[in-house]
Formats: structure tokens, C-alpha cells, sequence
């Protein structure tokens, strides 16, 4: 389960509140705590890319059982208005989180200072004041950790066999191509060292009639266009549309097949046109000359393995 819950349970002080907090529960309404809400949170910091966690410090003053939130990783921990905060539990969210907005408030009362986390804009009233604000986890944003693409290959070309790298649903629909094999990625970043993949659809410029539509993946700053231009190794210009989604990522340590993109010129005798350009993916290593765009090694058995745990 990606999205376990944390319940945010109120207990009644005097005339005043205390706010707690209990990983793992929807529920918590024990011991003089009453239920009050609960929100989800991630089911660890790695499930999402490092850069993109967001931990939320949970600690408790065991003399009052009140309870200190932070948004931090350890920023809970230690003395803090006189007191010596011991740490419960670190959670986490996302920077990217779309589920409902919650608040961290402060109330400074010596011994029986304290903090409450809600869900709300702000932490303002009931003596109060607010100090941060983020995003709970949407309990519709599960998404799975890998992507099936796969290589089509077309005989289009009389020398040669392309094959394209489409994913999800679009390894079984396109009927003028036949599927090569199965290719596993990644479905989102994991390290900031994976390599980001990007499909792109481009037309070669004064290209004659019978010049395809040319098909071929980019990687990292690339994949952040829409649209661009390259050139080909006769210096002729292609006109490059990008397709923002699905996202694919590669691992720096994939341990699976090796496959290289490579450009590939079909030039038939006594053609003036500069030869018909296609892109395609070979096992290994590109064929004598071919030029050589990208190479890559796809998931093993273990990296998915890994990768689904």
C-alpha cells in the first residue's frame, strides 16, 4: 500500500487542546484522544524521486504527551521552549501532492508549548499561530512504478528493419508494425542520475515522396521542449514534435538488454535526393554505417523486481 494514513486526533486539556498524530491509522480515539481527521501520506521518503520529498518530523514532550510538528526530517528533535523533544515518527509528502491542503500551528505556553497539525489553509485561532503549509497525498495518485514500452519493427525500408519504441497500449495497436519485444522502463524518476526518455515524430525537410515519417526517442533537456530541430548526417534539417507523456525513465545500473538508437541512411544508386533517414533500435550495437544516437540498458527480472518491492 503507497498511501498509508495519519490521523491527527484532538484531546481535551483543561479548557484548551492538544493535537497528536498516529502513523498508520484512520482512526485514533484511545485514551482520552478523540478522532478528529486523517490524511495520506507516502509509505516511505523513496517513493518518490529525494528531491521531490517533503518530511514531516513528528516528536513528543513525554511529561505533557503534547507534540511538536515540523516540516523537516529531524527539525523536531531536541530542546526546543525549554523542552526536550523526543522523536515519534518521520513522515512524508510530496512537492507535488494534490491531495487537500493542511497546516502546521505553534502555541507558545512554556512547559505545555505545543503544535497542531490540520486539514485546512492555515493554523491560525484557538491560540495558535501558523508556521507551515503543505500538500496531504491524493489517494488516487498510486501509479505503478514501471512502464511496458516495446519495439515495433517495420520492413517500410527494403535494406533495412525499423523499429520504434512505443509504449503502454500502443505496443498493441499499431497494425501496420508487429511487435518486436517487450521492453521494461521505469514509469517515474527514482535517482536524480536516471535517464528521462522522451518519443518524438518528425518530418525531414524537402524530403521526397517516398521519405516516411520518422520516429525516434530523446533524452533529459530534450524532453522538456515541445518542439525542435535537428539535423541529420547529410545537414538536412527534421522538424521534431515531442510527446510530453508517459514519462520513461531508465536506471544508471539497469542490468537488463543493451539497445542503441541509431540513424540510419538508405540510399539507393543513382538517387540525388541525400537518401531516405529512418531511426531505429538495434541489439548491441549500431550496424557499419549507421550512426550511433543513444544506447541504453532496459529493466532485468532483478531491476524489476527491485523496482516493484
Amino acid at each position: 500500500k503507497l498511501l498509508p494514513p495519519l490521523s491527527t486526533p484532538p484531546a481535551n486539556w483543561g479548557r484548551e487542546k492538544r493535537w497528536g498524530a498516529t502513523p498508520g491509522s484512520q482512526w485514533c480515539g484511545d485514551d482520552g484522544w478523540n478522532h478528529a481527521e486523517f490524511f495520506n501520506v507516502l509509505r516511505s521518503e523513496d517513493s518518490v524521486p529525494k528531491d521531490q520529498s517533503v518530511g514531516i518530523c513528528i516528536s513528543v514532550n513525554p511529561a505533557k504527551f503534547t507534540y511538536r510538528f515540523e516540516l523537516s526530517e529531524t527539525g523536531c528533535i531536541g530542546k526546543s521552549s525549554g523542552i526536550d523533544w523526543v522523536h515519534a515518527h518521520t513522515v512524508h509528502t510530496s512537492k507535488d501532492a494534490r491531495g487537500a491542503p493542511a497546516c502546521i500551528g505553534f502555541l507558545q505556553s512554556g512547559a505545555s508549548t505545543r503544535w497542531t497539525m490540520r486539514l485546512r489553509d492555515r493554523c491560525n485561532g484557538d491560540g495558535f499561530t501558523h508556521t507551515h503549509s503543505f500538500r496531504t497525498m491524493a489517494s488516487d495518485r498510486y501509479a505503478a512504478p514501471l512502464m511496458r514500452t516495446c519495439l515495433l519493427s517495420s520492413s517500410s525500408f527494403a535494406s533495412t528493419r525499423e523499429r520504434r519504441l512505443v509504449s503502454g497500449n500502443n505496443c498493441d495497436k499499431d497494425v501496420s508494425s508487429y511487435k518486436s519485444e517487450d521492453v521494461w522502463l521505469l514509469a517515474r524518476r527514482h535517482s536524480e542520475k536516471d535517464l528521462r526518455l522522451c518519443t518524438a515524430r518528425g518530418q525531414l525537410d524537402g524530403a521526397s515522396a517516398q521519405q516516411p515519417e520518422l520516429w525516434r526517442v530523446f533524452w533529459n533537456a530534450a524532453c522538456e521542449k515541445q518542439e525542435f530541430v535537428t539535423k541529420d548526417s547529410q545537414d538536412r534539417k527534421i522538424q521534431w514534435t515531442v510527446s510530453q507523456d508517459p514519462s520513461l525513465f531508465v536506471p544508471e545500473d539497469a542490468a537488463g538488454a543493451h539497445y542503441c538508437l541509431c540513424e540510419i541512411l538508405t540510399k539507393a544508386e543513382g538517387d540525388l535526393s541525400g537518401g531516405l533517414l529512418s531511426f531505429s533500435w538495434f541489439n548491441d550495437a549500431c550496424p557499419a554505417g549507421a550512426q550511433r544516437e543513444l544506447c541504453l540498458r532496459a529493466l532485468s527480472t532483478k531491476d524489476i523486481l527491485r523496482f516493484s518491492s
